[in-house]
């Protein structure tokens, strides 16, 4: 054999050998390989349940929207003229202990209107209105305080709506509901796939929905109301949420 060609053979093997022990070296010394493993997915071995909670609660707070509109020829008298049927409405409120912070104005202004007359003359009105909102808590008293305001010349009765004034607990409790509902779903859905279900691995919460009980008023109520009766109905609190499950 050619000395060149033996020569070149001992070179690649020796040469190749030292490679080797050089890629041993590296991986010794880095304690990792340099070669590529692929890792088990983690798609499939989680579910997703969606679940909902609701607590229905009797509100412990109102908002009670009226006030006093008058119309006159003259801006000015018109406004006069509702800001003293105003004074005496807040005098009966003063009587139910309201105090004024929970007195706020919500509308007030003075519009021109215009009408036609008898002769067919258009003529120019203002009207003028002062409408508050009430915030009070003794719920067995809502219907007394419309009627007193009634009483002392309001005539606008916009609405009354109902409130939690610390919902927390509520939204709490309907929350729990919300993620319980989600265990007996997600038994159904690992059953079917073969499987069980594991641990909670996430919640998503998609936030709180509160339906307000608001009740309006007819001018016809405003005109006979006598002893004027709220039920305030109940407020529901609904709260809805995703849960990841591991399946096993």
């Amino acid at each position: 054999m050619n000395k060149k060609k033996i020569s070149f053979l001992i070179g690649g093997a020796v040469g190749v050998l030292f490679v080797g022990f050089l890629l041993f070296a590296v991986q010794d010394w880095t304690g990792t390989s340099s070669s590529v493993v692929a890792q088990p997915s983690s798609t499939g071995n989680t579910i997703t349940v969606q679940g909902e909670g609701s607590v229905n609660v009797e509100p412990d707070i109102v908002y009670i929207q009226l006030g006093v509109e008058k119309t006159n020829s003259s801006a000015q008298k018109a406004q006069q003229q509702v800001n003293a049927t105003m004074n005496k409405v807040r005098e009966a409120l003063a009587s139910f202990d309201i105090e004024e912070e929970n007195i706020q104005t919500k509308s007030l202004g003075v519009h021109p209107e215009y009408r036609h007359g008898e002769d067919g003359e258009q003529q120019q009105l203002y009207r003028a209105r002062h409408i508050v909102e009430i915030k009070y808590d003794e719920m067995e008293k809502v219907g007394e305080v419309i009627d007193q305001a009634v009483n002392a010349g309001a005539n606008r009765m916009e609405h009354t709506r109902f409130a939690l004034q610390d919902p927390t607990e509520s939204e709490q409790k309907a929350l729990q509901q919300a993620i319980a509902s989600t265990e007996e779903k997600a038994n159904a859905m690992a059953e079917s796939a073969g499987k069980k279900k594991g641990d909670v691995l996430h919640i998503k919460e998609h936030g709180t929905q509160v339906d307000f009980p608001v009740r309006h008023f007819s001018q016809e109520e405003m005109a006979d109301s006598a002893n004027t009766t709220v039920e305030a109905g109940e407020i529901e609190v609904v709260q809805q949420v995703s849960v990841v499950y591991q399946l096993q």
